[in-house]
């Protein structure tokens, strides 16, 4: 069959016919003209016959149509934090009609197109399969490294109320308020708060001639009163 081939590049023919001799004419531009299989590489399209010898003597031909070549280029590696997207994308020269193949794709919102929009779970190499409309194919990459976001739990207790980092206080015990700040990687630290508050008992009982605290600690009148 005829040969579509990228301008630049190099193909190889097969002849088959078991016992012969070959001879391929024209010679040009062949790594040899004496083989069953040599490599080819026109710079302008051509058609090449190939004669070998047996019992009988058997003539073929092919062309190879030498197509234009072109230039690909991706956009630059990058580094994402994880659950953010991030748009790949290759250029080509000189403009025309191309067909985009990209992979993996199962990140990707179109792996058909020059610039999808990827959103990996960890560090992934995109590859982009670029096919000329004259044949001609070319491949690059794009790497994505990700990086985890971080999490992290702090715990507190305190005595009746507390004041966090989200500038909320809380009254009682609670493991459900979260706060979102920047880690050291660049990305998302969340922080859960598990808080513990005791209540202190104040009350004091007058019994007199004696105080007596319902709890440690109970003041009554600038005076620290002790417990039964």
């Amino acid at each position: 069959p005829d040969i579509f081939l990228c301008e630049g590049d190099t193909v190889q023919l097969n002849a088959t016919q078991e016992g012969s001799s070959f001879q391929w004419f024209p010679s040009t531009n062949l790594s040899n003209d004496t083989i069953s299989n040599p490599f080819a590489y026109p710079d302008t399209s051509i058609t090449y016959f190939v004669q070998s010898t047996a019992i009988c003597n058997n003539t073929d031909s092919l062309t190879i149509y030498v197509v234009p070549d072109f230039n690909i280029t991706t956009n630059d590696d990058t580094t994402v934090c994880a659950g953010n997207d991030v748009q790949l994308g290759v250029n080509v020269n000189p403009p025309g009609l191309y067909s985009y193949n990209w992979s993996p794709a199962s990140s990707l919102n179109f792996d058909t197109i020059s610039n999808p929009i990827s959103n990996p779970v960890s560090t992934t190499n995109y590859i982009v399969t670029v096919l000329s409309s004259e044949g001609c194919l070319k491949t690059d990459s794009q790497y994505i490294k990700v990086l985890d976001n971080e999490f992290g739990i702090d715990s507190r207790w305190a005595c009746d109320s507390f004041t966090w980092i989200d500038g909320n206080t809380y009254n009682a015990s609670t493991n459900t308020p979260t706060f979102t700040f920047t880690g050291v990687n660049g990305c998302d630290s969340l922080v859960t708060l598990d808080l513990v508050i005791h209540k202190v008992d104040t009350v004091v009982t007058n019994s007199s001639p004696s105080l007596i605290s319902n709890a440690t600690g109970a003041i009554i009148g600038g005076l620290y009163v002790l417990p039964t």
